[in-house]
C-alpha cells in the first residue's frame, strides 16, 4: 500500500475522515503528481499492488485508492474503505493540426461525492485546473487549454486545446480528487498534419465529398468510425457489418471500401445551404481512438447575366452590361475583361486594396464592382472592337467564365450637334446634317422624341411616304445634301429634352441624340432689399436666367440717373465705364452673374438702384433697394459714455443740494 512520506504529510491529507479538502490537500496532490511520486501507469491505467502481491483499483480509467482521509474512510476503525469513484478516459488520441480538440474524461461512480480538484498537466507544467471549495471556487489555465465548471459539476472533466500546435504532442497527465479520494491518470496524443484541410468549399446543389484521408490507418485496424453534425450522427461504420449505416439521413455515405485504405471521405449529394458548419469525426482502431473535425462552407455558384447582344456606333462609349445576379455576403477578388487572348482590363483584389491593369480605352466601374457590377466600359469604339469578349469574376470562393459577343455598326459620318437650343415661342431648326448621305437616296428617316416617334419618311416601291405629328415636319427635297434636320413650330416648354434620329440608306446606317434646351425670354434675379454697413462692401445680388446660347452685349447700373457701371460690347471687344467703387464680376459675361460690387459704403450709398441687361435678341431692366446702416465709431460710443456719466453726476448733486437746503 502507498503511505505517506512523514506523519505531517499524512496529516495534511485527511485530517479527520470524511473532511472537505483543503487547498494544502489539493495542493499535495499536484506536489505528488509533478514531482513523480504518484504510481506508474500500465497501459494508461495506474495500479497498485497490495501487500499480498495483488492489485487493487486498475482498468482503462487509471483507479486508486489512497491514504486514509483520500484513499477511503475508515468505517468505525475497522479499516473497511468505501469503493472509490472511477474515471473513465480515451487512453489515445490523435489530433489534427491547427484545428480543435477535447480529450474526453468523465468521472463516474461518484454518487453525490463532489469533484473538488481537477488538474491536467503536461512536461510537468500545470495546463488546466479546477478547485472547488465551500466558500470560493477557481479555475485558472494556459491560454489554449480549457476545463469547464459547469461540465465538471456533471463529471465531465475533459480538457478542450484551442488551435493545436506541433508541440502538444505528448503525454497529459490528468489528476481528480473528491473528498474521499482521488484519480489519476495519462493521455497519449499525437498531433497530425492531416491530408484534409479543416476548411473546405462547397456549392449548393453539387455531390461534394468531405475529404479526410488518415495515413495512421494503414498500420491500425479500424473497429468504429462516425460522422456527425451538431448531435445527429449522419453516416457510422462499425467493423464486421456488410453495410454503412447512415442513421436515415440518405444524403451522406462512406465508401467502405476504401476506408481500409485509410480514406474516410464521406460524400454528400445535393449540398444545401443547411449543410454548411462544423461536421465531427470519430474513428476507433485497434490502437487507439481519434477525433476531429472539419469546418464545410456552402457557397451558391456565381450566377453572372449580360445584356443581349446590341449593335453599337463607332467613335461613341460602349458598355458590355454585366452583372453578378447574387454575391451572398460575399466579395469580389478579381474581375477581368480579355478579348483576342489579350488582357484588354483587370482588376484585383488585395485586402481592401485593388490593383488595377488596363489598356487605353477600357475600364470597369471601380465604384460599383462591390455591387457586382463587373461591366466593360469602352470608351470611342473603333470597328475593331467588334468580336468575342470574355469575362472571369472571382469571390474568395468561386470563379466564373464567360463571353459577350459585341457588334459595331460603322455609320455614315456625320456633323450633328450634340446640344442646341431654342428660344420659347420661336420658331427652330434642330439642326443635323450627314456628309455622306450626299448623292445617296435615303430610304428611311424619323425623328423620336421619349419612344414617341414625332416624324418618319421612308421611301419604297411605290414612292415616299411622310407622316407624324403636327408642329413637326423634315424636308426631303435636302436630304440629297446630306441635311436631315427637324423643324419645331412655335417652341414650348415640352419641346426640351432628347431626341433620336435615324438615318438608312442603300450603303449604310446611322443612330444619334440630340439634346435640345428651351430658354425662356431674359430674366434676371436679384434679391429685393440687400443692407450694408457703412465704410464695409456690399454687393446688390442679381443673376440672369439660361441664356440659351446667347451672350450678353449690355450690362448697366444707375443710381439717381447717374450711370455707376457700364460694361457693353463693341467689335466683339467689352468697353468698360465704371465710378471708383462700383464694378461687377470679372466673369459676368459667362455665367450671367450681373451683380453690382459696392466698395467702402458711403450713407449716401442708400437707395434705389436701377439695372438694364440685354443680349442680341432681348432686353430686361429692374431695380433693387439698398439700405445703409451707419457705423458708430469708438470715439462716439466715448462721447455718449460721457454724456451719460455728467447727466447721472447732475442728478446726484441736484439731489444734495436740495437735501442741504431743507436742513
Amino acid at each position: 500500500m502507498w503511505r505517506p512520506e512523514s506523519c505531517q504529510e499524512d496529516s495534511r491529507h485527511f485530517c479527520h475522515a470524511g473532511a472537505w479538502l483543503r487547498r494544502e490537500h489539493l495542493g499535495l496532490i499536484r506536489e505528488h503528481y509533478l514531482r513523480g511520486r504518484l504510481l506508474p501507469v500500465i497501459g494508461g491505467s495506474r495500479e497498485e499492488v497490495d501487500g499480498a502481491g495483488e492489485r487493487t483499483g486498475g482498468g482503462q480509467e487509471g483507479t486508486k485508492t489512497v491514504g486514509p482521509g483520500l484513499g477511503g474512510i475508515s468505517a468505525g476503525g475497522t479499516g473497511v474503505l468505501v469503493d472509490p469513484f472511477k474515471v473513465n478516459c480515451t487512453s489515445s488520441y490523435i489530433i489534427n493540426l491547427n484545428g480543435n480538440a477535447t480529450l474526453s474524461c468523465v468521472v463516474e461512480e461518484n454518487e453525490d461525492d463532489e469533484v473538488a480538484i481537477v488538474t491536467w498537466a503536461k512536461d510537468k507544467i500545470i495546463l488546466a485546473e479546477y478547485t472547488a471549495q465551500t466558500t470560493e471556487k477557481r479555475i485558472s489555465e494556459s491560454p489554449r487549454f480549457f476545463v469547464f465548471e459547469d461540465h465538471i459539476k456533471k463529471g465531465d472533466i475533459s480538457l478542450t486545446i484551442i488551435g493545436v500546435q506541433k508541440t502538444d504532442q505528448g503525454t497529459y497527465q490528468y489528476a481528480v480528487g473528491t473528498s474521499k479520494a482521488y484519480r489519476s491518470g495519462e493521455v497519449n496524443v499525437q498531433v497530425f498534419d492531416a491530408a484534409i484541410p479543416y476548411q473546405q468549399n462547397s456549392f449548393v446543389n453539387e455531390n461534394f465529398i468531405l475529404h479526410c484521408k488518415l495515413p495512421v490507418l494503414l498500420s491500425e485496424q479500424v473497429i468504429h468510425f462516425t460522422w456527425s453534425k451538431g448531435n445527429r450522427t449522419l453516416t457510422a461504420y462499425t467493423k464486421g457489418e456488410e453495410r454503412d449505416e447512415t442513421s436515415g439521413l440518405l444524403r451522406y455515405h462512406l465508401e467502405m471500401n476504401r476506408v481500409h485504405e485509410g480514406d474516410i471521405a464521406m460524400s454528400i449529394s445535393k449540398v444545401l445551404e443547411s449543410d454548411a458548419g462544423t461536421y465531427l469525426y470519430s474513428l476507433e482502431t485497434d490502437k487507439g481512438r481519434y477525433t476531429g473535425e472539419v469546418e464545410l462552407y456552402v457557397s451558391t455558384p456565381l450566377e453572372i447575366k449580360c445584356n443581349h447582344p446590341e449593335t453599337v456606333q463607332v467613335n461613341s462609349e460602349a458598355a458590355i452590361i454585366c452583372h453578378v445576379v447574387e454575391l451572398y455576403g460575399e466579395k469580389l477578388t478579381r474581375v477581368k475583361w480579355s478579348k483576342d487572348n489579350e488582357v484588354l482590363v483587370e482588376y484585383s483584389r488585395k485586402d481592401t486594396q485593388w490593383t488595377i491593369r488596363a489598356l487605353p480605352g477600357f475600364r470597369l466601374s471601380k465604384d460599383l464592382i462591390s455591387e457586382g457590377n463587373v461591366s466593360l466600359i469602352i470608351s470611342n469604339l473603333q470597328g475593331a472592337d467588334q468580336g468575342i469578349f470574355k469575362y472571369l469574376v472571382s469571390t474568395t470562393k468561386a470563379s466564373k467564365e464567360g463571353e459577350v459577343m459585341l457588334l459595331v455598326d460603322s455609320p455614315l459620318e456625320q456633323q450633328c450637334q450634340a446640344q442646341q437650343s431654342a428660344c420659347l415661342d420661336d420658331s427652330f431648326v434642330l439642326q443635323c446634317n450627314i456628309p455622306e448621305l450626299r448623292g445617296r437616296k435615303a430610304m428611311y428617316v424619323s425623328w423620336k422624341k421619349q419612344d414617341r416617334k414625332l416624324v418618319e419618311y421612308s421611301r419604297g416601291e411605290r414612292g415616299s411616304k411622310t407622316s407624324g405629328w403636327t408642329g413637326y415636319r423634315l424636308n426631303p427635297g435636302r436630304f440629297g445634301l446630306g441635311d436631315i434636320s427637324l423643324s419645331i413650330s412655335k417652341v414650348n416648354d415640352s419641346d426640351a429634352g432628347s431626341y433620336q434620329y435615324n438615318v438608312e440608306t442603300d450603303k449604310g446606317r446611322y443612330q444619334g441624340n440630340i439634346e435640345l434646351h428651351v430658354c425662356m425670354n431674359l430674366v434676371v434675379e436679384c434679391k429685393q432689399r440687400h443692407t450694408a454697413e457703412e465704410k464695409g462692401n456690399a454687393i446688390i445680388t442679381c443673376q440672369t436666367g439660361n441664356l440659351c446660347g446667347e451672350k450678353l452685349i449690355n450690362v448697366t447700373w444707375t443710381k439717381d440717373n447717374m450711370i455707376l457701371a457700364e460694361y457693353y460690347m463693341q467689335d466683339m471687344q467689352w468697353l468698360v465705364s465704371e465710378s471708383l467703387r462700383f464694378r461687377l464680376p470679372g466673369d459676368f459675361f459667362r455665367d450671367g452673374n450681373v451683380s453690382l460690387l459696392i466698395s467702402n459704403v458711403q450713407e449716401e450709398d442708400q437707395g434705389t438702384y436701377r439695372y438694364s441687361v440685354g443680349t442680341a435678341d432681348a432686353y430686361t431692366q429692374g431695380e433693387v433697394k439698398l439700405e445703409v446702416y451707419f457705423k458708430v465709431s469708438y470715439l462716439w460710443w466715448l462721447l455718449i459714455l460721457m454724456m451719460v456719466t455728467v447727466l447721472v453726476l447732475g442728478i446726484i448733486i441736484r439731489k444734495a443740494c436740495k437735501k442741504v437746503k431743507y436742513e
